[in-house]
């Protein structure tokens, strides 16, 4: 399991040879693009057929909580007006998209064995839960990066919902990370030096396609005049 800072490392010493020793690369930089290309391919990756999401990938929000609102604050949906809504209390950061849905693996109770709560598009809340066989079933919806929640039961779980179970696949690990930080649910903000959620399997992927893109305006060319290389140059 590689950490953030072992991935910018180690995707420089690979080039480190056939950089200029006049450049000189901030690691906060390496550290950007090997976010964007994380996010990149795992986008790829997943909205391709028959795609699992790697477990490796996923981050959590342990207890994320929840607070009553308005059953008009949600956005171009029409509820009626003696429904109970929840939101969460905070914006969630941006997840990587699968087939255009949030790769969110799981939404639920804190009793992660309770069955997760069934995702749907918000144009699709008014219209769900309306059965006799699913109005004891709770219904997540995203809209301008706030979870909310309905039910049309009244039990007791209902009742005593506070807080959700949130897990899935960020964009931004290190957002995702100090989001709980400000939730008190970490103790720290989050470290380059702590793992990196992504399989080892992609490593090598990410190193190469930064190699070829981000870092090729760094790269000195060949001299192949004369049948001759340029010699590489040693990076500080």
């Amino acid at each position: 399991m590689a950490t953030l800072n072992e991935i910018c490392y180690d995707t420089w010493e690979s080039v480190r040879s056939i950089i200029s020793d006049d450049d000189e690369l901030d690691i906060r930089k390496l550290g950007f693009w090997v976010k964007n290309q994380r996010a990149k391919y795992l986008r790829q990756e997943y909205n391709k057929p028959y795609r699992v999401i790697d477990d490796r990938a996923v981050q959590m929000i342990e207890a994320l909580p929840l607070q009553t609102v308005d059953v008009l604050s949600i956005p171009n949906v029409t509820l009626p007006v003696s429904k109970k809504v929840l939101r969460s209390s905070v914006r969630i950061p941006n997840t990587i998209e699968q087939y255009t849905k949030p790769t969110f693996t799981r939404i639920g109770s804190l009793d992660i064995t309770d069955r997760k709560f069934n995702y749907v598009d918000y144009s699709k809340l008014p219209y769900v839960g309306n059965g006799r066989l699913n109005k004891k079933e709770f219904y997540i919806t995203l809209v301008e990066r706030y979870l909310y929640v309905i039910s049309n039961d009244n039990n007791y779980k209902w009742k005593g919902l506070q807080y959700l179970n949130l897990q899935g696949v960020f964009e931004d690990v290190e957002e995702l990370e100090n989001l709980k930080y400000t939730l008190g649910l970490r103790t720290t903000e989050y470290s380059w030096d702590e793992y990196y959620p992504i399989g080892d399997w992609i490593i090598p992927f990410l190193k190469e396609e930064i190699k070829k893109t981000d870092l090729r305006q760094f790269i000195i060319p060949k001299d192949n005049t004369n049948d001759a290389n340029a010699q590489p140059i040693e990076g500080g």
